[in-house]
């Protein structure tokens, strides 16, 4: 979300498989939480207002395919 606006850009994406970091996780579970954690971006311009600003990405999954491959 845009500080500035309040603008939000979502982009929806169809997968089939998943890459998460098994490395120093105790589980799947913990691998996908750490997956969809989010990040800053400095500098991004707003599509919307055009200003350079700090957001937040992060990516979750809206919903999941009816067969998902999960690359450990």
């Amino acid at each position: 979300m845009c500080p500035s606006c309040g603008n939000i850009r979502n982009i929806l994406e169809s997968y089939y498989n998943l890459s998460v970091q098994v490395k120093d996780r105790r589980s799947l579970e913990e691998s996908l939480s750490k997956m969809i954690e989010s990040s800053i971006i400095s500098g991004f311009k707003c599509e919307n207002c055009q200003q350079k600003v700090d957001v937040e990405k992060r990516q979750l999954i809206a919903e999941p395919p009816n067969v998902l491959i999960v690359n450990l």
